[in-house]
C-alpha cells in the first residue's frame, strides 16, 4: 500500500511538473513603459486582471493609514456612478472588483468572464476606480469612521496589539514600522485633500505594473493593457526607500487583561532578492513552518502542551523584511514556553537542520507547491509578486528546482550568518511579563 501511495504521489508530481513547465509567461511594456505580464489559460472562460502600484503603506509618510484609506475610497463612487450604482453594475456582470494594500504595494484586482461582452464593461468599471474616483465627502467620512472603529476594536485585541508593537519596535523610524491600517490618531487627522493628493501622486503609469491571467490571447491582452495605461496619467515613479537599520536586542511588554499571554520574537531578515532566500525558506520549514511536524510545534505543543499554536516564518519585502516566531500561552507558562522557544531557535541556528529534516522539508515544499498555483486567481497572485519584485519569468518553473538544490551546508551557513541573537526583539502582551531574552 505504501509503495502504491509513493508511486501515485510521484506520478502526480511528474504530471504537475509537466504542467508547470508548460506555463508560458509573456512579458512586454506598453507605450508608457508599463510592464505587463500575461499567462493565457484555456481551462475556464475567466479573466483576472491586477494593476499594481508602488504605493503601499511605506508611502504614508506622517499619515499612517493614508494608502489604505485612498485605496478603499477608490472603490466607492467613481465616474459619476454612486457606490451603490457601481456595485450594481459589477453584480449585473458577475464581476468582482477588489483591492488590497500591504507594506510595499497597492493592488486593484478585477475578476470576470473573459467574453468581450462581459470583460469590456467590467474593465471600464476598473478604470473608473483607477482614474475617475469621485471621492465624495460622505464616502470619505464613512470609510474613515469604519477604519477608526476597526482600530478601536483592534486596540482591545492582544494579537493585534502584539503585532503593532512588534513592527514599531523592530523597524523604529523606518516607514515599515507604521501599521497599514494606521492609528486612531493618524486616521482622525487625514483629510479628503490628503487622499486626493495620494491618488494623483501614486496611481500613475510610472508607478504601475499590470498582470493578466485567463482566457485571452496576446492580442487581446495587449489591447486590455493599452486601454488601462491610456487612462493613467504618466506621473513619476515613487522614490526608493532606505534600508531599515537593525537595533540591539530588547524586550517590550504591554500589559493586557487577556486570557493568555501573546508572544512575538523576531529580527530583521532579508529582501526579495537575497541569495539566502531559498536556504532560509527551507530552514524555516523545519523550525516552525510545517505545522504540527515542525520542531517548535513538537517541543512546545505536542510534548509540553504549552501552546495550542506556535509558528515561525520569514517575510521578504522590497527592503529588508523580517523573521517572526509567535505563540500564545497561559500566563503561568510564559517563562517555560519562552525558554523552550528560544532554546529551539538557538539550536536551529547553532546546529542547523539534519539530513532527514532537509529531505522531509523538500518533499513537503515541492509536493505542496501545486496547490499554490492550481487556480487562475492563485496564478495571478504569484504573477503579481513576480511582477512587482522583478522576479525572472521562469520563477514558477524553477521554484521546485531551487528548493531541491538547497544543501545542508547552505542552510547551516546561512543560519549562522543571518540569524543574530544580539538583534532579537521579544514582545509580550498579557498579564505575565518576560524577564529577559535568553541565549544571547
Amino acid at each position: 500500500m505504501q509503495r502504491m501511495k509513493r508511486f501515485l504521489g510521484g506520478f502526480c508530481l511528474l504530471v504537475w511538473m509537466s504542467w508547470v513547465q508548460a506555463i508560458e509567461i509573456q512579458h512586454w511594456q506598453t507605450d508608457k513603459a508599463v510592464p505587463v505580464y500575461l499567462i493565457s489559460t484555456t481551462d475556464l472562460p475567466m479573466l483576472d486582471i491586477q494593476v499594481l502600484f508602488d504605493a503601499g503603506s511605506v508611502r504614508d509618510g506622517e499619515q499612517a493609514g493614508l494608502a489604505r484609506l485612498t485605496q478603499r475610497l477608490s472603490l466607492q463612487a467613481a465616474g459619476g456612478l454612486s457606490t451603490d450604482a457601481l456595485a450594481e453594475k459589477l453584480d449585473s456582470l458577475g464581476a468582482v472588483l477588489s483591492g488590497d494594500v500591504d507594506l510595499d504595494m497597492t493592488t486593484f484586482a478585477l475578476r470576470c468572464l473573459s467574453q468581450p461582452k462581459i470583460a469590456t464593461p467590467a474593465l471600464d468599471l476598473l478604470l473608473l476606480a483607477l482614474t475617475q474616483a469621485d471621492f465624495l465627502l460622505q464616502d470619505f467620512q464613512r470609510k474613515r469612521q469604519q477604519m477608526w472603529v476597526n482600530l478601536e476594536y483592534q486596540q482591545q485585541q492582544p494579537d493585534a496589539l502584539a503585532s503593532r508593537v512588534f513592527f514599531q519596535q523592530l523597524y523604529g523610524a523606518h516607514p515599515y514600522a507604521q501599521p497599514e491600517s494606521g492609528t486612531t490618531a493618524s486616521i482622525a487627522k487625514i483629510q479628503l485633500a490628503d487622499v486626493k493628493a495620494f491618488y494623483q501622486r501614486h496611481y500613475v503609469a510610472a508607478n504601475a505594473k499590470i498582470v493578466l491571467v485567463g482566457a485571452v490571447d496576446l492580442a487581446q491582452a495587449k489591447e486590455i493593457a493599452q486601454k488601462i495605461v491610456a487612462k493613467l496619467p504618466e506621473g513619476e515613479k515613487s522614490p526608493a526607500i532606505a534600508q531599515p537599520v537593525a537595533t540591539m536586542a530588547r524586550v517590550k511588554h504591554l500589559e493586557h487583561p487577556s486570557s493568555q499571554t501573546h508572544v512575538l520574537i523576531g529580527q530583521l531578515a532579508y529582501d526579495r532578492d537575497d541569495p539566502d532566500y531559498f536556504p532560509l525558506y527551507v530552514a524555516n520549514h523545519v523550525l516552525g513552518g510545517s505545522g504540527l511536524t515542525s520542531r517548535l510545534s513538537q517541543e512546545i505543543r505536542e510534548k509540553r502542551g504549552l501552546s495550542y499554536s506556535v509558528y515561525s516564518y520569514f517575510v521578504p519585502l522590497k527592503q529588508t523584511g523580517y523573521f517572526i516566531l509567535g505563540l500564545q500561552t497561559a500566563h503561568k507558562n510564559l517563562e517555560q514556553a519562552l525558554s523552550v522557544a528560544q532554546q529551539e531557535w538557538a539550536k536551529w541556528v547553532e546546529k542547523g537542520v539534519s539530513a532527514d529534516e532537509l529531505l522531509a522539508a523538500k518533499r513537503d515544499l515541492t509536493g505542496g507547491f501545486a496547490l499554490k498555483i492550481d487556480t487562475n486567481s492563485k496564478l495571478a497572485h504569484y504573477l503579481a509578486m513576480m511582477a512587482f519584485y522583478d522576479k525572472p519569468l521562469n520563477y514558477l518553473q524553477t521554484w521546485t528546482a531551487k528548493i531541491e538544490e538547497v544543501t545542508l551546508a547552505q542552510i547551516n551557513d546561512a543560519l549562522k550568518r543571518r540569524m543574530h541573537p544580539e538583534n532579537r526583539l521579544l514582545v509580550t502582551v498579557g498579564t505575565a511579563k518576560a524577564t529577559q531574552l535568553i541565549n544571547q
